[in-house]
């Protein structure tokens, strides 16, 4: 993966919008397992988007 073991304040404006593309393209209730998979891959959510992630998941 080419996002893994980067810092999540490393990321490009761009790569911030690629995963919130993905992010909001999904369904409210495979957020929580997306978040699972990221850590499983050694992927850190960019800063950006944590708390609207963990707004999602707290919605279900």
């Amino acid at each position: 993966d080419r996002f893994s073991g980067r810092k999540s304040d490393e990321y490009s404006d761009q790569e911030v919008e690629e995963f919130r593309y993905v992010m909001y393209t999904m369904q409210q209730d495979e957020v929580r397992e997306w978040m699972e998979c990221l850590q499983a891959r050694d992927i850190e959510l960019p800063d950006e988007l944590k708390e609207e992630c963990y707004s999602m998941m707290n919605e279900i």
